[in-house]
Order: structure tokens, then C-alpha cells, then sequence
């Protein structure tokens, strides 16, 4: 999840390496769908009923409740008791939901944490992986990087049996509160996952949200990057909720640090909802959740370095996100295993306050 059109993107770029071990069916991948540790406000989760008569969009029928903050990656108990002290209700986890009988679940059930698993999105981009080294490889002229390592063979079949698989795996975890299903995409296979998220939709039980994120980054001098295509994998069919997440981009080594980002994310936003309403988002159905950066790093294999927000941007942050009627704020995050020198809410005060002071930024009519 490291977004960056010249770095790792997403809450996913940080975990490609990882994903064999975490998947029902043993896959690779290697690169991208963002980077590190969310912190999430999420809000009034409104959404009420069984599927929409009118669009065919399940719809959950149980809200993740009022005014949840949450954090991504707490991996460890010690990252959950850090996560609890900022007030964090709701972890975000790559990989399949603790049981409540772990080390890790006990600590998230004495906290009172519910989990959004990101297991689901780990199997969709090992599908997508396939798809770049078979059907859509990646064009000449495409932005430079990779957006995955070997092809891992994982075909649609593959995908939907083992989804099928985990969630009847969850049914009984009472940690479980919904999935984040779509993470990092490639820059050129664009749309090529409506299908495949509404099919997946409709193998979740709708008392569980289906989260789609969708990559943007913030650039110096005010500048940003948002590339349109990208919203063509909404569906209302497939997405509960639509998860921006927008970090400042990284820099080489031999450049300085970014100046004058702006935070408050006021031209990038109104083109993301725009590209999306082009693909049937409508946010009165499909509540908005805003993911803001706390964390900072530099690439171990490329060098790139990310710099942290200060706690003053990121409140700006958040209310850019209230703004935009966001029904709730995710900060990523609390760990980030493929940077070197990471900070995080975990050790670096700044970010830790950044995400208590956005707790509450937001009129109570809006979360």
C-alpha cells in the first residue's frame, strides 16, 4: 500500500514477498499495494439491509459501528497494546484474521479489536500477477518498475475457490469485521477486476464490508498523481466501500526532501471521486474512508526515501478526508517490513499524536 507511480504503492507494495505464507493456496508475489501501517478513523458505517434492489450491490447488513480508529500491520501484541494507547479500536491486517486462541488474538480481543483482514486482497493481486505475465503484460511506454516477481500460475478458479475457502474459515472467528479486497493494481491492466470483485462480493457474507482501495500520490509543489484508469475496477457490485489512500511521493537519495505537499489533498480528491462516479460510484451507497500516512522509510533494494508528515499535516489530512464526507480516516501504518529506518505511530511521537489529534476533527454529523 505504498502509493507511488515511481515507488512501491499501497497498503500492498510492502507485502508481495509475503503472500505465500499468508494465502489459503500457496502463491507468490513480489512488489506493491502500499507500504506500511494504517491507523483507521473509520466512521458511521451507515449501510443497512441485504443486496440493493436496484444496483445488486450487497450491501452489509451489520455496520463496523461509529467512530472505530484502526491501524494496519498490528502484527504483534506489543503493536497492538501501541495501537490501543492512540485509541486504535479496529486492526488491519494483511493475511488471514488471528484466532481468538493466539498469541496475537488474545491480545486484540483483550483490547476489544475487531479485525478487517486483507487476506482477499492478497489472492486478487496473485490472480493479477498471472494476468501481467500472461494475458496483459506490461506495454512498452508503461511507468518503470515491476508490478510483481515470477508468475505465480494462479488462475480465476484458483481465486474464487480459495476466497470461498477462507471465509467459510471465518465464519466462526468473532475477530473478523469485514475484508479489504482490492490493493494495489498495475498501471495498464485497468477494469480487469469488476467481474472478478463482484463475484467475489457475492461469496462474502453480507454482514461484512468489502473495502476497494484506490492508489494516489502527493507531490511537491502542490502537485499530485492520479491516474484515471485505475477506477475502472469499481463496481458498485463488488465495493461496500471506497478506500483512497494518498501518501506523499518518495524521493531518491540525491534529491531533497518534498516541499510544499499539500496535504489537504484539494485537487487530487475531486479528481478521484470523478473518475470513480465515471464507474458507477455513487457515496451515499458506497461510503468514502480516507487513508492518510503516518509512517516513513527508505526502500532497502532502491534507495527511495518517503518523509514522514508532521502532526499538524496530518490533522489537515484527516479534515480534507471529513471534507469530502468521509465516513471515516485509516492511517497507514504500524509496521512496514520492506523499509529500512521505518517510523511509525510505534516510535515516532509525532505520528503517534498526529493520530490522536485527528480522533474527532470531523463534525459529529459527518462520522
Amino acid at each position: 500500500m505504498l502509493a507511488s507511480h515511481n515507488a512501491e504503492k499501497g497498503p500492498l507494495a510492502c507485502r508481495f514477498g509475503a503472500l505465500m505464507a499468508r494465502s489459503v493456496r500457496p502463491v507468490t508475489r513480489s512488489g506493491s499495494f502500499l507500504q506500511a501501517i494504517l491507523t483507521l478513523v473509520l466512521g458511521a458505517f451507515l449501510l443497512s439491509g441485504s443486496s440493493d434492489p436496484t444496483t445488486n450491490a450487497a450491501t452489509p447488513s451489520r455496520p463496523l459501528g461509529r467512530n472505530l480508529r484502526g491501524g494496519w500491520n498490528l502484527e504483534t501484541p506489543e503493536l497492538v497494546a501501541s495501537a490501543a494507547s492512540a485509541g486504535v479500536t479496529v486492526a488491519f491486517l494483511y493475511g488471514a484474521a488471528p484466532q481468538p486462541s493466539s498469541s496475537l488474538g488474545t491480545a486484540l480481543s483483550n483490547r476489544h479489536m475487531r479485525v478487517v483482514s486483507g487476506e482477499v486482497s492478497d489472492l486478487v493481486s496473485a490472480y493479477e500477477c498471472t494476468r501481467t505475465h500472461t494475458v496483459a503484460p506490461k506495454p512498452s511506454g508503461a511507468p518503470p518498475g515491476d508490478y510483481c516477481g515470477p508468475d505465480p500460475g494462479y488462475t480465476l478458479p484458483n481465486l474464487l475457490t480459495d476466497v470461498r475457502a477462507l471465509v467459510q474459515r471465518d465464519r466462526n472467528n468473532p475477530l473478523v469485521a469485514g475484508y479489504w479486497v482490492l490493493d494495489d493494481t498495475p498501471d495498464w491492466d485497468f477494469g480487469s477486476l469488476r467481474t472478478v470483485l463482484s463475484d467475489i462480493r457475492a461469496l462474502i457474507p453480507t454482514e461484512y464490508p468489502a473495502i476497494c482501495g484506490f492508489s494516489a500520490n502527493l507531490e511537491p509543489n502542490g502537485d499530485d498523481f492520479w491516474e484515471p484508469g485505475l477506477a475502472e475496477n469499481f463496481t458498485p457490485e463488488g465495493c461496500n466501500m471506497v478506500a483512497p489512500y494518498v501518501y506523499a511521493d518518495s524521493r531518491t537519495r540525491t534529491e531533497s526532501a518534498p516541499s510544499a505537499i499539500d496535504w489537504s489533498m484539494q485537487q487530487l480528491l475531486p479528481k478521484m471521486e470523478a473518475s470513480l462516479t465515471q464507474h458507477g460510484w455513487d457515496p451515499s451507497r458506497q461510503p468514502l474512508l480516507g487513508v492518510g500516512q503516518a509512517w516513513a522509510g527508505q526502500k532497502a533494494d532502491k534507495g527511495a526515501v518517503t518523509y514522514p508528515p508532521g502532526t499538524a499535516q496530518m490533522v489537515i489530512q484527516a479534515k480534507a478526508y471529513c471534507a469530502a464526507r468521509a465516513q471515516g480516516v485509516a492511517w497507514y501504518a504500524w509496521t512496514i517490513s520492506s523499509l529500512s529506518n521505518v517510523e511509525s505511530p510505534y516510535n515516532n511521537d509525532s505520528l503517534r499524536e498526529g493520530v490522536r489529534e485527528s480522533v474527532g476533527v470531523c463534525p459529529n454529523e459527518g462520522w
